[in-house]
């Protein structure tokens, strides 16, 4: 450093800004100095952004997320009350700090007193010892940071000088965003200190005059942006449209995204490293880059990792002060920077940090554009649930040293346990000469510490392989830690478990060898042994042996539902073929079709078909087999020899054939007797048609654990109405059904079933819970035909949450990128299943089977094959999977990625909604969108409960972004199911209109018409019926305000202003504020609500 650097490094701010000032007015260059405002010119007004603050604040009271700190330790010999006289000075030099922002006639009317003191607090606890000394002054300070202030009464400052020791004290000083900001907090410092020692030797303070107060500024700012000044209006229109349709960041949270954003968060830290954090110094200069761009480029690869997203906005702030005559004061100047990130096309890190460069660039050109003014201009400040245009904020900043240059005093930095955040996730990097440390701040509402330390890692290890190599992929840049990698591969992986190396129908014959008379199978009044069904399985296997079918031959089976069905299924494997499962109830074509194309040797049937079927298929029937042939024939195979070829639906419209091996099928019930546990003493019911592979479980389970398979006559929702007797007379313990049939059955099953088993759906947190109340377990089940009916399982408890849980034994289940790496724990991916469960392969379609079936990169097993389910989910923190939705159904809505399951899952909260579906349709209106289904617990007569839409996008409002919010609604008293009993989605009716414009309706009640009154006058309207929506009728934030004051007035209620931002209607808004009046009532004691009744018109006297 030269000696003219060090000469300037140790300026003060009132000397460096004299200096500026100089040189400017002697280079007669720069902009015109900021005028001050004329005597008498009435009270400050405020800036834009303390407009805005002064709103939230309105919005929430107990928000302390704006609260600015500065806590320090003194070790050295502290004169308090020259530190009052010094903080006497410092109110009187800046007027800031002694305003206060009362409200009048619904808005923010500033009153600057012209003499004010703030008092210093003085504690101590001398009794104490001094390790309880220091707790006590840590639980103190901790709750001044975080303690709200009350905008109406000044100062917005607190100051407490705490005694730990005769010479050890700490100065904590509080003081919100309304009257400064982090570059003030020095000032206050630098000025505090000099009065302080100016106090000590009983002098004046001697500080030069300021320029200006900060209500100048606030003065001068609305005309440089209003219009007056055409550079600005420029930046504006140059950021409108950078921004113009950015989607939110969708991080996956740990907790449910809560109606009303909070700010109670926490923070933790992680250090670099001297090593790392010179290479990022070093890559950032070669780069003609700051280290401030290098950062926030890794930040952004971070957040589209856990994301998914390649477009979302990053906020950074900035100073503000790029005018020489504003550095010397206190003063809200901060302005936010609104970033958006760039990562599409999968960059290197060096392309990457150039694009961040790049935008970085154009940001500060126009950084003069207020942040409260770009929200306006975008029409973004919506969701109570988040914060409008970026929801993660990224900032570089010195590491924290002492500010306090007290005489004959050493400061250093104090904790403050500060527990508030502005946004979801805030990242603020540390930098010391020595090392970077990165300091994350997290809303508690969403994530656990455990996510966010991990973030942490993630981010470190992006940086390490970035400095490393910052010409790789973004994508292939490592990001896991060793340990968080080898959880997901591994660990949560780990499921070896042994089962039994034999067939299906081995297995059986082992089990009548246990317990020949125990009932096998019950089907009306027929009950078959475990003898019985054994000798008539072998009778038929010897008919199909005898007519030469080789093994692994496909063998139809067509019969209706009752014990010969059993019969068949169990002598084809015998046999040593491998079953075809038929419906009767399906189409003549759709059966000819599998026959052919599965290339089936044989049909077993009973009697005579219309089929149609070529000579080679001979039809034999299942109840004429030859005599004296109890015993099995010999069906020489293994475990990987094929059990079944079952048919799913394909998405060309040509179904697809799976060939499962008997392996797949052996492992799953071998887990499943060990979890949920399955004995001899169950009794399991056979619902599902046998055309879909989960009723391989209802038979198979039963008989190898020595149960009994009740069959149904009916499957699915056929058997509704017989439910209950079917249950109560077979002794049922165990019934299996999609979450759709499960609603349809709901009715019949009978309290004290043992267990519930979901599958093939996702299953509705409210069915579960009406479920739970009827039945003992209730179990979660998921898996693909082609990983053999189930992967993994959950059993559902009250109050924990729907997930699909953890893979069954031998299992390996995978959440990889669309790079095909291993997601971060809560990270969104495609699910990957790989293990024992694996199905051989889609019959005769080799290119569709390498396709879906794929190397296993990271199995335990040589040449092991993992399975492409199509599927998103996401991995928990305890490590149980939470199944999201297809990746085909993903939709793109004004820029925002939308999973119609997240919108069908809060659609289902709404408390009238029974059930409910969301369709992406082609023929929505306004093009191609979501479409919303509900069966509605209402009566159509009504005239809301005929058109529930604005009730459900009120709902929907409240929890999701408003591109998420369907554009139309539709009641079906009964949703279409598929022959499996699955929604049929495609069955959906076409939706016949969507924010069609609600017909005037006026107000009906007191509480309606005084809502509309308001809102009319406030917003200049004719009229305002009850359906009218605050937003869309103009209103804004500072109008909102302006509303619930004059309720508040008229009604003498304490209204908060976030009750106009979830209830937006006039009809939804009186309803809320009758919920509060009588709520007070409810608080009135018996003798006050007599006055009270006796106050009103027409009361008793």
């Amino acid at each position: 450093m030269t000696d003219l650097q060090q000469r300037l490094a140790r300026l003060t701010p009132p000397e460096r800004a004299a200096l500026e000032e100089r040189l400017l007015a002697t280079a007669g260059s720069g902009p015109a100095r900021i005028p001050r405002r004329p005597p008498g010119a009435g009270a400050p007004p405020l800036s834009f952004g303390q407009e805005r603050l002064w709103f939230l604040q309105q919005f929430d009271p107990t928000d302390a997320s704006y609260n600015l700190y500065l806590t320090e330790r003194l070790r050295g010999p502290v004169d308090p009350d020259a530190l009052q006289r010094a903080f006497d000075e410092v109110l009187a030099r800046h007027e800031v700090l002694r305003t206060r922002f009362p409200m009048v006639d619904g808005r923010p009317a500033p009153v600057a007193a012209p003499v004010l003191r703030v008092p210093l607090a003085r504690l101590g606890w001398d009794d104490l010892a001094p390790a309880d000394r220091e707790a006590q002054a840590r639980r103190l300070v901790a709750q001044l940071v975080n303690e709200p202030f009350d905008l109406g009464q000044a100062p917005l400052l607190r100051v407490n000088l705490l005694r730990l020791a005769e010479q050890e004290h700490v100065l904590c000083l509080v003081m919100h965003h309304m009257a400064g900001d982090g570059w003030s907090l020095n000032v206050l410092a630098q000025d505090l200190s000099h009065c302080y020692a100016a106090a000590l030797a009983g002098q004046p303070p001697g500080l030069p005059p300021l320029p200006l107060q900060y209500a100048d500024f606030a003065a001068w700012q609305p005309d440089r942006v209003a219009g007056s000044d055409r550079q600005v209006e420029d930046s504006i229109e140059r950021m409108r449209d950078r921004l113009a349709d950015v989607p939110p960041l969708q991080l996956p949270t740990d907790l449910p995204r809560p109606q009303l954003r909070t700010a109670r968060g926490d923070y933790l830290c992680r250090r670099l490293g001297a090593g790392l954090s010179a290479r990022i110094t070093e890559l950032a200069k070669a780069e003609r880059a700051t280290v401030f761009m290098a950062l926030l480029a890794a930040y952004q690869v971070l957040l589209a990792r856990h994301s998914g997203q390649t477009d979302f906005c990053v906020g950074s702030p900035i100073a503000g002060r790029d005018r020489p005559e504003l550095r010397p004061l206190i003063g809200f100047f901060t302005n936010t920077l609104v970033l958006r990130s760039d990562l599409a096309g999968d960059p290197s890190f060096r392309e990457l940090l150039g694009r961040v460069r790049a935008s970085a660039l154009q940001a500060y050109a126009d950084q003069e554009v207020p942040l409260e003014r770009l929200i306006e201009r975008l029409d973004a400040d919506r969701d109570t649930g988040r914060t409008p245009l970026f929801q993660t904020m990224f900032n570089l900043q010195p590491a924290r040293t002492g500010l306090f240059a007290l005489p004959g005093v050493a400061s250093e930095p104090w904790r403050a346990g500060f527990a508030q955040v502005k946004v979801d996730l805030e990242l603020h990097v540390n930098q010391s000469p020595e090392e970077l440390e990165l300091e994350f701040g997290y809303s508690t509402a969403l994530f656990e510490p455990s996510t966010v330390e991990r973030m942490a890692g993630h981010l470190a290890a992006l940086l390490t392989a970035a400095t490393a190599d910052p010409d790789q992929p973004i994508s292939r840049l490592s990001m896991l830690e060793d340990t968080e990698r080898r959880l997901v591969l591994r660990g949560w992986n780990d499921t070896a478990a042994a089962y039994p190396q034999r067939r299906l129908h081995e297995l059986v014959a082992e089990q009548v060898a246990r317990s020949p008379d125990a009932t096998a199978v019950v089907a009306g009044a027929d009950q078959l042994s475990y003898r019985e069904l054994d000798r008539r399985a072998n009778r038929l296997a010897w008919r199909l042996r005898e007519i030469g079918l080789a093994p692994e031959s496909p063998v139809g089976v067509l019969l209706p539902r009752d014990a010969d069905l059993i019969v068949a299924l169990l002598g084809v494997l015998k046999a040593g073929c491998c079953y075809l499962p038929l419906e009767p109830g399906h189409p003549t074509q759709r059966l000819r079709q599998l026959l052919t194309d599965s290339g089936a040797t044989a049909l077993i049937a009973r009697g005579g078909t219309d089929l149609e079927l070529p000579e080679a298929i001979p039809v034999l029937p299942v109840d004429d087999p030859p005599a004296g042939s109890d015993r099995p024939p010999p069906a020489p195979g293994t475990p990987d020899s094929l059990a079944y070829l079952i048919y799913t639906s394909g998405s060309t419209g040509r179904p697809k054939g799976v060939r499962v091996p008997h392996r797949g099928v052996v492992n799953l019930v071998t887990d499943l007797a060990r979890r949920p546990g399955l004995t001899s003493a169950d009794r399991f019911l056979f619902l599902t048609s046998v055309s879909f592979d989960i009723a391989g479980l209802e038979i198979f389970a039963p008989l190898l654990t020595g149960g009994t398979v009740v069959v149904a006559a009916d499957s699915s929702v056929h058997a509704a109405d017989r439910l209950r007797a079917l249950i109560e007379q077979g002794g049922v313990t165990t019934v299996q059904a999609p979450p759709s049939v499960l609603e349809a059955l709901l009715p019949g099953l009978p309290d004290g079933l043992g267990r519930v088993i979901s599958g093939g759906e996702p299953l509705p947190a409210r069915l579960a819970e009406r479920l739970l109340g009827r039945v003992g377990e209730v179990w979660n089940f998921y898996g693909p035909t082609e990983t053999t009916i189930w992967s993994c399982r959950s059993r559902v408890r009250p109050g924990a949450g729907i997930s699909i849980g953890t893979p069954v034994a031998n299992t390996e289940a995978y959440v990889l990128d669309e790079h095909g790496r291993p997601a971060p724990v809560g990270g969104v991916g495609e699910l990957f299943l790989a293990g024992d469960g694996l199905a051989r392969d889609y019959h005769d379609s080799p290119g569709l089977t390498a396709s879906r079936f794929l190397p296993d990169p990271y199995g335990p097993r040589p040449g092991g094959r993992m399975y492409r389910t199509g599927d998103l989910v996401r991995r928990r923190s305890d490590g149980r999977l939470e199944f999201l939705g297809r990746v085909d159904d993903q939709v793109k809505i004004r820029g925002v990625r939308v999973e119609p399951g997240e919108v069908e899952a809060a659609l289902a909260s709404h408390p009238r909604v029974r059930r409910a579906a969301v369709a992406v349709r082609a023929d929505a209106p306004s093009g191609p969108g979501l479409v919303g289904y509900v069966d509605w617990d209402g009566d159509p007569g009504s005239a809301g409960d005929a058109d529930p839409a604005g009730s459900l996008r009120a709902h929907l409002r409240a929890r999701l972004p408003e591109a998420m919010i369907p554009t139309a609604f539709e009641v079906v008293p009964e949703f279409p199911v598929l022959p499996s009993g699955k929604l049929d989605r495609a069955a959906l009716p076409a939706p016949a209109g969507g924010d069609r414009p609600a017909p005037y309706t006026p107000p009906g009640t007191d509480s309606e018409q005084l809502v509309a009154d308001v809102f009319a006058e406030v917003l200049g309207q004719a009229r305002v019926g009850t359906g009218d929506d605050f937003f869309d009728l103009g209103g804004h934030s500072l109008l909102a305000v302006k509303v619930i004051a004059e309720l508040a007035a008229t009604t003498r209620l304490d209204i908060p202003l976030r009750t106009l931002f979830v209830h937006r209607t006039v009809a939804e808004l009186a309803a809320a504020v009758e919920e509060l009046l009588a709520a007070e009532i409810d608080q009135l004691s018996e003798a006050a609500a007599v006055r009270l009744a006796a106050a009103e018109p027409g009361g008793a006297p």
